[in-house]
């Protein structure tokens, strides 16, 4: 039977299928699996150039999941027939990108389970169950799923939802080594794909909605030994910090970040550059505020370095999200008002300034304090007289806005001259709360 040598996939909750289709240029399939070559650098280095295989987790070491394949195309696409799927066992999630190596594809399930298939028939060559602890699902946000593998030499390499590392024969699927890269016992999981760095493993971690430091490890490929560590965010200072900028950020943090770990966990997207940096100054990370030529060493594989894309970290009083639009809404609304309603006067002697300055601040306040609270809120363990602050003026925007629309709705509003002791203070509070939210969303910035 004719196939083609390229496929696609498409992953669900409980298969995995291999779509193939029939063209006159296809050729007659090999009938044995090819034989296991070696990964090594050379090939993960050349892998853009490699149309027959998808060697790492992005296809590259630069990730970016690109395939030059034109074979399917917009013009064949009601050619394209069922040529072989597999029942995954589970109804949990599937997240994983599978590798395919020398006609073998590899792809983790649910609970850290690896998979071999053969690519062309779909036949399941092994299965390597780690036999995940149950239990350990307590500690993972999102579901009991795993991103895939990474493939050094004649192994592949895999994390586990109890923070285990695992080397497996692509052969075999027999356990060559296994590590565990987190504290047993602690809120830790590993759902993400390894990397692979110059004969090194490198995995992160999850965690960090629970009491946890991030950090990102790198173990020999061979032996499973721990080469370094790296953690992403500070510890705890009396202590002392492994590294001179980990030191840098720590004077840079307030409040005690270390009793709830910390966060910042390395859970997926860990990238290797294999260029190093001697060669390629211009992108090595620029520090902010400061100058320094002191290279990341410590955070580099042999010839290379990383990064890692990490779950955010509580470092203080961050910078709240609120939308450009929640200030605007409030100002549009001040504007209408003001040029249609009699309001209360920014001083208190003036009876008849229509809706003040301080009122239309204090609208636009009030249609961004729904999403800045939450913000104010998670600050309040590291700032609390800040928050307090935040929280009192807030309110005074929606006094401000409840005494205005007071007056809007005609004669069941304040009595005449009422408005005069308040006018001052209302509009001091709505004015305050108007410039917190606009220094909180960047519309200004202090010098």
């Amino acid at each position: 039977m004719l196939r083609c040598r390229r496929w696609t996939f498409h992953l669900r909750a409980a298969t995995i299928a291999t779509l193939s289709f029939l063209l006159a240029s296809c050729s007659q399939a090999d009938d044995a699996t090819p034989p296991i070559r070696t990964v090594d650098d050379d090939r993960l280095v050349a892998a853009a150039s490699d149309t027959a295989n998808w060697l790492t987790y992005g296809r590259t070491y630069q990730e970016q999941r690109h395939s030059p394949l034109a074979q399917i195309h917009a013009g064949n696409l009601d050619r394209l027939a069922l040529a072989w799927y597999a029942d995954m066992v589970t109804i949990r999630g599937l997240e994983a990108t599978p590798l395919v190596i020398d006609g073998r594809m590899f792809v983790t399930s649910s609970w850290s389970i690896l998979y071999a298939f053969d690519a062309a028939t779909g036949e399941r060559l092994w299965v390597h169950d780690p036999e995940v602890d149950r239990a350990h699902a307590r500690y993972v946000c999102c579901d009991v799923v795993n991103r895939g593998v990474t493939a050094w030499g004649d192994n592949v390499y895999f994390g586990t939802i109890d923070g285990r590392l695992l080397a497996v024969s692509r052969e075999t699927g027999e356990r060559v080594w296994e590590v565990q890269t987190t504290p047993e016992g602690k809120a830790y999981a590993v759902t993400g794909a390894p990397r692979i760095a110059d004969g090194k493993v490198l995995i992160g971690n999850g965690g960090a909605e629970f009491a946890v430091r991030g950090y990102v490890s790198a173990y020999d490929a061979l032996t499973g030994e721990l080469v370094w560590r790296t953690y992403t965010v500070p510890g705890d200072p009396s202590d002392g910090q492994e590294t001179e900028w980990l030191e840098d950020a720590a004077r840079t943090w307030s409040g005690t970040w270390w009793q709830a770990g910390g966060g910042g966990t390395a859970w997926d997207a860990i990238v290797y550059d294999p260029e190093p940096y001697s060669t390629a100054s211009s992108r090595r990370p620029k520090r902010v505020g400061r100058t320094s030529t002191r290279p990341p060493s410590s955070n580099r594989a042999t010839g290379g370095s990383f990064s890692g894309r990490s779950r955010s970290a509580s470092s203080g009083t961050s910078a709240a999200t609120t939308s450009y639009p929640s200030f605007g809404t409030g100002l549009v609304v001040g504007f209408l008002l003001h040029n249609t309603t009699e309001g209360v006067g920014i001083v208190a002697p003036v009876a008849r300034t229509d809706v003040s300055l301080g009122g239309l601040v204090a609208l636009g306040a009030v249609a961004g304090l729904p999403t800045v609270l939450g913000t104010w809120i998670g600050a309040f363990s590291y700032a609390p007289a800040l928050t307090v602050l935040f929280l009192a003026v807030g309110a005074g925007a929606i006094v401000q806005v409840v005494w205005t629309l007071g007056k809007l709705l005609g004669s069941g509003g304040a009595p005449e001259g009422a408005g005069t002791g308040l006018a001052a203070p209302l509009n001091a509070f709505g004015l305050l709360a108007g410039l917190c939210v606009m220094y909180l969303t960047g519309l200004i910035v202090p010098a």
